[in-house]
């Protein structure tokens, strides 16, 4: 099973309003990223905090924020994730190092930071203030630079 696959089919559960849940949301907003190794000179943050280690590492580096799902370079199943990109796609993934599939949507930093109130949360699944990314406008949440198309 592909992380595209698994979104399908977890997007057709639920029902939330526009969207029936963070899958579909992910689905119909997100994009492939290019997986890569993490880059010499950089410092990995700690296991099981990839919202935080994501949002520092995008303010300092300058790079793209990106919520998702994203499957370990062990397999399995794709597991709802953070990492950063950079304007080609690439990822730089802080918490695994390298992953082997990544499927997510580029968020808007400042949305990010005004929508995480304390680090280490996740922009999609604020449960306790009803997902208001599926309500605001997308002008508000989605990144607003171009980030190369990923083939595959």
């Amino acid at each position: 099973m592909t992380v595209l696959s698994q979104l399908e089919m977890v997007a057709k559960l639920g029902k939330l309003t526009p969207y029936r849940n963070i899958s579909h949301f992910v689905l119909v907003n997100g994009r492939a990223f290019r997986p890569a190794p993490f880059p010499k000179g950089m410092r990995r943050g700690p296991f099981e905090f990839c919202f935080g280690n994501c949002q520092r590492l995008a303010k300092r580096r300058k790079l793209i924020f990106v919520e998702g799902y994203a499957m370990t370079a062990t397999g399995g199943v794709g597991i709802h994730h953070a990492w950063c990109c950079d304007e080609t796609g690439t990822v730089v993934d802080p918490t695994w190092g390298t992953g082997i599939e990544y499927f997510g949507v580029p968020l808007d930093f400042e949305y990010v930071r005004r929508n995480t109130f304390v680090e280490n949360v996740s922009v999609l699944d604020q449960w306790e203030r009803r997902w208001p990314i599926f309500t605001d406008p997308p002008e508000q949440w989605r990144y607003k630079g171009e980030i190369e198309v990923v083939k595959g």
